[in-house]
C-alpha cells in the first residue's frame, strides 16, 4: 500500500459504499481535501491509499483463422508481460495491430499499470508457391504463381504437331485444378498421338497426290528413311525393291496410294536405259497398233509423262534420255 501517487487527475467521483473518492484510477480514502479544485492539475496526495485498482480489462483477440496462447484479461495490478505470437499453416505472420495502433508489431508488452480494454488483430501475408508446367515437347507454358491453399488458374491447352493434349500428370496422378496449391509442384503435359489420315501425312511430309498416286520421292530413297520420315505405325509400305521405286504401294488402313516416280518406268527405283526404251516402245505402239511393242499402263504410264501433260511423246523420250546422261554425270 503506498503513502501518495502523483498524477494528472481527471476526474474525482465520490463513492457512498465505500466512503471514498475514486480519483482516476486510484482511490483515496477518507480524504479531507477539498479535491475539485485539483482538476486537471498534476498532484501528491497524502493519506491512505488503496492498491492500484483492481478492475480486471479484458483484451480480445482476432486471430484470422491463426492459433495462439495469450492472457485474455489483466488487472492494474498485472506484471509485465509480453504476448505470444500466433501461428498460422501456409502464412508468415505480420504483426499485431488494434490497440498498439495501425502499424503491424510482432512485439506487444503489456506493462504493469497498464489500463482499459484491450484489443488485437492479427495480420498475416499468405506464401507463394509456383506451379510449373512441363509440357513435353509442345508450346511452352510460363510457371504460375499462386497464394498458399488458393487455386491456380488452369492454363490454355498446349499444343504439339501431330498430337492431341489429354491431361496434366502430378506424381503420376491426374491433376484436378480445384485443388489448393500447399506446396511448389511441376504438371507434366500428357499427349496422344493424332490419328491422321494417310493422305494428312503425306501432304504434311510434302508429297504430292495426285488421285490415287503419289509422288515427290526422291530417287534413291530407302524405304526405312521413308518409314522413319511418315513415322506412323499403322502405314506399310509395300514394295519389291529396298528403294522407293514406281509401283510401291503406301497404305493405311483402308487408304492407300501408288508411288510414281518420274523416270523410273519399269518399277525398280532407278532411271536407266530399260526406261528409256520402254518409252520408245510405248511411243511405237502408239503409232504402230500392228507391232508387237507394249504400251505402259497406270503408275509405268504416269512415270513415263516426264512434261505433265498427259501425253507421252518424243518429248518426254528425250527427257528420260537427258535424265540417264544426268545421273551418269553425276556418278563419275
Amino acid at each position: 500500500m503506498s503513502d501518495y501517487v502523483v498524477g494528472k487527475i481527471t476526474k474525482i467521483i465520490y463513492e457512498n459504499n465505500t466512503n471514498s473518492y475514486k480519483v482516476g484510477v486510484f482511490r483515496v480514502k477518507d480524504s479531507s481535501e477539498n479535491l475539485e479544485e485539483y482538476i486537471g492539475h498534476s498532484i501528491s496526495f497524502v493519506g491512505n491509499f488503496n492498491n492500484l485498482s483492481n478492475e480486471v480489462y479484458t483484451i480480445t483477440y482476432n486471430l484470422n483463422g491463426g492459433e495462439v496462447s495469450n492472457p485474455t484479461s489483466y488487472t492494474a495490478n498485472s506484471d509485465t508481460f509480453t504476448l505470444s505470437n500466433p501461428t498460422k499453416e501456409g502464412y508468415i505472420f505480420d504483426g499485431w495491430t488494434g490497440s498498439n495502433g495501425n502499424v503491424p508489431q510482432k512485439s506487444i508488452t503489456i506493462a504493469k499499470g497498464t489500463t482499459g480494454n484491450l484489443t488485437y488483430t492479427a495480420n498475416w501475408t499468405p506464401l507463394q508457391y509456383y506451379v510449373s508446367f512441363d509440357c513435353a515437347g509442345g508450346s511452352s507454358i510460363d510457371s504460375i504463381i499462386v497464394n498458399y491453399n488458393n487455386l491456380v488458374t488452369k492454363p490454355q491447352n498446349p499444343v504439339k504437331d501431330g498430337y492431341v493434349f489429354k491431361y496434366w500428370l502430378y506424381n503420376g496422378n491426374i491433376f484436378d485444378f480445384n485443388t489448393p496449391i500447399k506446396t511448389n509442384m511441376t504438371l507434366v503435359a500428357v499427349w496422344e498421338q493424332q490419328e491422321l489420315s494417310l493422305s494428312e501425312i503425306l501432304h504434311n511430309n510434302n508429297y504430292i497426290i495426285e488421285n490415287n498416286y503419289v509422288l515427290g520421292f526422291n530417287l534413291g530413297d530407302s524405304i526405312d528413311s521413308i518409314k522413319n520420315k511418315l513415322n506412323d505405325d499403322n502405314i506399310v509400305i509395300n514394295t519389291v525393291t529396298s528403294i522407293i521405286s514406281t509401283g510401291t504401294v503406301i497404305s493405311k488402313n483402308n487408304d492407300s496410294y501408288t508411288v510414281v516416280i518420274k523416270g523410273d518406268t519399269d518399277g525398280d527405283g532407278k532411271i536407266n536405259y530399260l526406261d528409256y526404251v520402254k518409252v520408245y516402245n510405248h511411243i511405237k505402239k502408239t503409232k504402230h497398233p500392228e507391232s508387237n511393242k507394249k504400251l505402259l499402263v497406270n503408275e509405268y504410264l504416269n512415270a513415263a509423262d516426264m512434261s505433265n501433260d498427259n501425253i507421252i511423246n518424243y518429248l518426254d523420250y528425250v527427257k528420260i534420255y537427258n535424265k540417264i546422261k544426268e545421273l551418269k554425270l553425276s556418278t563419275n
